[in-house]
């Protein structure tokens, strides 16, 4: 599978080319251009809720709100897929939320976050536990890498020849 480095608007394969030389680009803008942006902000406003100190039952309720009206309600203006038992959990909990309320998509999400990590890692030649352990230190991506989960059951190792 092959992934835009340029801008959507554009096709220009010297603008790629140019932003290969200048190194990956950070895994926020990777998931603009390969249309995954929307789980990427999902998985990073569930993992704000799951740990807000919220000072009332009412704020986190508008929080709650605010989530499942931005991602998960139908034609939200960035709807994403669950599954249809993720989707009850969550729709028959919302009008009494809790902090681990959205805990089964994050960890749904956090799934398919984590294939599109190990494809940005290998598109670009780059080892996945390390690129995690180094993004705490990358301030250009707008959620840690490193909250991705991580299979440590399938460890990405590059050989020699190239393929994994």
């Amino acid at each position: 599978m092959a992934f835009c480095l340029c801008s959507r608007s554009t096709g220009d394969e010297d603008s790629a080319r140019k932003s290969l030389l200048r190194g990956p680009p950070s895994f926020s803008l990777y998931a603009q251009q390969n249309f995954f942006e929307n789980e990427l902000a999902f998985y990073q406003a569930t993992q704000k809720f799951q740990k807000e100190n919220f000072p009332t039952a009412e704020a986190m309720r508008s929080e709650a709100r605010k989530i499942y009206e931005t991602f998960l309600m139908p034609d939200a203006p960035r709807e994403i897929g669950l599954n249809q038992s993720t989707m009850r959990s969550v729709t028959s909990n919302i009008a009494k939320p809790h902090p681990s309320l959205y805990q089964s998509a994050m960890l749904e999400v956090g799934g398919v976050l984590h294939s599109r990590l190990v494809e940005y890692a290998r598109a670009f030649g780059l080892d996945v536990a390390q690129l995690q352990s180094a993004a705490s230190a990358d301030q250009r991506d707008s959620i840690p890498l490193r909250t991705i989960p991580i299979s440590h059951n399938k460890p990405v190792r590059r050989s020699k020849g190239g393929s994994t």
